[in-house]
């Protein structure tokens, strides 16, 4: 036969399924309502209910400890401890209509135990607990099947032990830590990476979520007066920079960085000086008449210049081959500062014309 299947209330995502739940608990009080108000959890999983040593002392008018059967808790402790001693105490609790209903437990008394007292099987069979759960209500509690005998649960928060606990990695394999450190060198590696425009030379690389610097409010980071004197004081300044702004505008004297201001213009020949190796010289074809006009041999002593001349005819006359010589002037764009002259003579060649 086919089993009818059904389908759940309550949808949650894979791996979240406890997610939020909490333990089945409610508000009550132990022995008397002058003793402190606890959570009565709730256990069905458990066949004998126990209290906890430290709270059981705790309790004012506690009844007498009695002598039980030896039990050992394999389940609760690693060192399988052993409890002699029960106690039978009343349980008090609020139901929905604000009476109280008591009720009576035996709970054996457990040495060092993180809860105050675990109500388990034995207790809720004694008085027929039902237990209803409804996504939309939450949970409650009746007693013996009577609706107005029910008891609303209370959501469990974590213990303060549990700040404490972390995560044992005695159950981690070794593979499998090598492997996520792996993952994660490569995903540092792939991490999106920004440049930056700098203006220095090296260069600068900012990885995603890397702080780059730090807002702050306007009113904490800039000055600000602190009594009347110093308000004006700053007002002044303020409105003294603002008319020499203006009329340095009003004048035409304002200028960006690096600009010449109106009317202003830079001469090239100031500009630019020294040597210039991206310079091209300028071929034209010059006549060798004009040499002395076109050639420079620099600042040479009388004697040394007369030559200087005699050398550079002698070149174009000593070949009878050619109709005629013409210089080839190799124009140097080598300028110099202004009173200086060139340590050389500039380059030329000669050429022929037919």
């Amino acid at each position: 036969m086919k089993p009818i299947k059904l389908c759940p209330k309550r949808r949650t995502k894979e791996g979240f399924a406890a997610a939020g739940i909490s333990v089945l608990a409610v508000i009550g009080w132990v022995v008397h309502t002058g003793n402190k108000e606890i959570l009565l959890r709730h256990d069905s999983g458990a066949d004998v209910s126990l209290i906890s040593e430290d709270f059981y002392k705790s309790l004012t008018n506690a009844p007498t400890a009695k002598r039980g059967s030896k039990l050992k808790l394999y389940q609760l402790t690693d060192k399988n401890a052993e409890i002699e001693g029960y106690v039978r105490v009343p349980i008090i609790t609020k139901l929905e209509s604000g009476e109280l209903i008591e009720t009576e437990v035996e709970a054996y008394i457990m040495p060092k135990m993180s809860v105050p007292i675990l109500l388990s099987e034995d207790y809720q069979l004694d008085y027929e607990l039902t237990v209803k759960r409804t996504i939309a209500e939450g949970c409650s509690i009746s007693y013996q099947d009577n609706p107005e005998w029910t008891v609303k649960a209370t959501r469990v928060d974590k213990l303060k032990e549990y700040d404490h606990l972390h995560a044992s990695a005695c159950s981690l394999q070794s593979f499998v830590k090598a492997r996520n450190h792996r993952r994660r060198k490569n995903q540092r590696a792939r991490a999106k990476q920004t440049e930056s425009q700098n203006e220095y030379a090296v260069r600068a690389t900012f990885k995603k979520g890397e702080i780059l610097g730090w807002a702050q409010k306007v009113e904490e980071f800039l000055d600000k007066p602190k009594l009347e004197e110093h308000k004006q004081a700053m007002a002044k300044t303020a409105l003294l920079a603002e008319e020499i702004i203006q009329l340095e505008m009003d004048k035409g004297n304002f200028k960006p960085k690096n600009q010449p201001l109106s009317g202003e213009e830079i001469s090239k020949e100031e500009e630019e000086y020294g040597l210039k190796m991206a310079a091209m010289p300028e071929n034209e074809v010059l006549s060798s008449a004009d040499i002395k006009e076109l050639l420079d041999v620099g600042d040479l002593p009388e004697e040394l210049e007369e030559e200087a001349w005699n050398m550079l005819r002698d070149m174009w006359v000593c070949s009878d081959l050619m109709d005629v010589w013409v210089i080839t002037l190799r124009k140097s764009k080598y300028p110099s500062k202004r009173g200086l002259s060139p340590s050389a003579c500039p380059y030329f060649a000669l050429t022929t014309v037919d």
